[in-house]
Formats: structure tokens, sequence, C-alpha cells
């Protein structure tokens, strides 16, 4: 027995909300997170020449959106108010990514399942927690409808699109894919920070990330987590 009209309504519904969903999310600038014995390298291109896209949470968590902005601004805003609010309770040094990480997957579950809201957040949001140890590093994915997804290798999100005489070229999805088998052979944990980024902006695949409008870059310094001195976690780097 099927689930009647009103089922299948729903289905749809569902299906029209992750279609566009998608459709937004084709068009997300690309964004690489690379760790390594000596922290994590975080690296934006960025589309727009004022607001930043990588925003730090106590200086040692960082937050990336991809997709809308309007959406993207309101998750990275709640999990630093989260942030805050654990920040009385707890010492900065203390404050888990994990504890921000439930809070914005609650947010996106809701905004996706709930069909009387509106339209879906069409953003995800991606987090990188450097730890005193790399096997202790939590860096995680935040998809659409609230899914968590963890990863302890070098990752790209977004889309590389090249461009041809000023306009950007559609090529299905082709320059991102030869860009994810490019990072997974390039990756190697014990570069240094410094190497990382040459080894990225060196290499052929990445040439149409490092060559938007904007490219922000940091470093999250493990050595800094270990002594504690938490306020020397993050630098921004000069592109």
């Amino acid at each position: 027995m099927g689930g009647g009209p009103m089922s299948e309504f729903v289905d749809f519904s569902f299906r029209r909300r992750e279609e566009e969903v998608q459709r937004i999310l084709q068009e997300a600038s690309p964004v690489v997170i690379w760790p390594c014995d000596e922290g994590v390298l975080v690296i934006a291109a960025n589309k727009d020449g004022r607001e930043n896209r990588i925003h730090a949470i106590y200086d040692r968590i960082v937050c990336v959106t991809l997709g809308g902005f309007s959406a993207g601004t309101i998750l990275w805003q709640d999990a630093a108010f989260r942030a805050s609010a654990e920040g009385y309770q707890l010492s900065k040094g203390d404050v888990s990514c994990r504890i921000l990480i439930k809070t914005t997957s609650a947010v996106l579950s809701d905004s996706f399942q709930n069909l009387r809201r509106g339209p879906a957040f069409g953003a995800e949001a991606i987090f990188a927690e450097v730890a005193a140890d790399r096997d202790d590093d939590y860096l995680a994915h935040v998809t659409f409808n609230g899914f968590v997804q963890t990863f302890n290798t070098a990752k790209l999100f977004g889309r590389i699109q090249k461009k041809e005489g000023g306009n950007v070229k559609d090529d299905g999805g082709k320059a991102t894919t030869i860009a994810h088998e490019r990072l997974e052979s390039l990756w190697n944990p014990e570069l240094t920070i410094r190497e990382s980024l040459a080894a990225l902006r060196g290499d052929q695949a990445f040439s149409a990330m490092f060559d938007s409008v904007r490219v922000e870059a940091v470093t999250l310094d493990r050595r800094a987590v270990r002594d504690e001195k938490f306020d020397k976690v993050l630098k921004r780097l000069t592109m």
C-alpha cells in the first residue's frame, strides 16, 4: 500500500528542496583543508573582495561556509554565539568544536526538514580545530541537511571554475574532479605549512582557485596549542 497523495507530496517537496540547495552549492567557491604535522592550513577562494569567508572562533577553531552568503553568515555567527556561551563555563582552550558542530547540525537539519519554514539554507559549513597531536585534530563538514562528516586528510570543497576570455567555463565539473585527484596525490602531512602552500600554488589544477578575486589563507599552529598559547594559534597569511 502506498503512502498516499500527502506522502508523495512530501517526498516531492524534499526532492525539490535538495535540488535547489545542490544548485546553489554547485557554485560554491573552493576551499581546501590541509592537515599536517605542523598544524592545519585552510585556504578559501572568495568572490567578494570585502567579506571574509574564514571565520575564527577563539583563535583556534575556524569555520568556513559554502553556498549562500546570508545563510552562511547565520551559520558561523550562530557557532560563534554558542562558543561565547560555552566560554562562560569553560576556558577558551576547552571550548570544543564538537559542541559548536552539534548546534550547526541542528540548525541545518531543522532548516531542511521543516517544510513550513520556507526555503532551506543554501549553505554548508566546514570546521577545523587543531589539537596538540595531529591524530586528535577535529575536521568536519556539516552538510545542508545536518549530517556531520569527519575527515583527517586534505580535502577540497566547492567547485574549481576556470575562465576563458574572462568568462567562467562550464566544464561539467571536470576541473573539480581533477583537483580532487591532484590533492589526494599532493597531500603529505610531513610537509611544513610553507611547503604545503607552495605545493598547492604550484599545481595547475589549483591555478583557478589562486586566481580568484580574493584568496584567504590561515594556519592553525599546533605548537601554540601544545604550549597553551591559544591566542597565538591562528595566523592569517598574506596571499
